[in-house]
């Protein structure tokens, strides 16, 4: 986290800085493009979705239930074999390089979703909206 001087109109030109407390947050580099806004509860809510993993392991239902309510109006729960695959692996770039700072996304391993089954499902996404 970095404080700037405004007297510096250079740099808060630069950066589009206009009100204050203004949050610039740079994720690989790569400036975000979201406002949190001024409100303490929304600036807080903004750093702990762009400081949480980028996929949030969820190991039982528990974990499951908490994620869904607990985790934006938006979320992203990926059901697959292991973080090893493809499916994985594309979630894992989205998240980091486009919308870790909007949305929250999960994985939850299909041994886990299927215990007690003896069948073994394909992977699949599940998505959350709540309004």
């Amino acid at each position: 986290m970095v404080k700037v001087n405004c007297a510096n109109k250079e740099i808060c030109t630069y950066y589009d800085i206009k009100k204050f407390p203004t949050i610039k947050v740079f994720i690989n580099g790569k400036l975000q493009n979201n406002d949190p806004g001024r409100e303490l509860e929304s600036i807080l809510e903004y750093m702990d979705k762009v400081q949480s993993p980028n996929i949030v392991k969820i190991n039982n239902l528990d974990e499951a239930n908490n994620f869904a309510f607990n985790y934006g109006d938006v979320s992203f729960i990926l059901f697959d074999h292991d973080e090893t695959t493809k499916f994985y692996e594309c979630l894992n770039t989205i998240s980091e390089e486009n919308y870790k700072s909007e949305y929250y996304f999960g994985f939850v391993p299909l041994r886990i979703a299927n215990y007690n089954r003896t069948d073994q499902h394909t992977p699949r996404l599940q998505v959350t909206i709540t309004f």
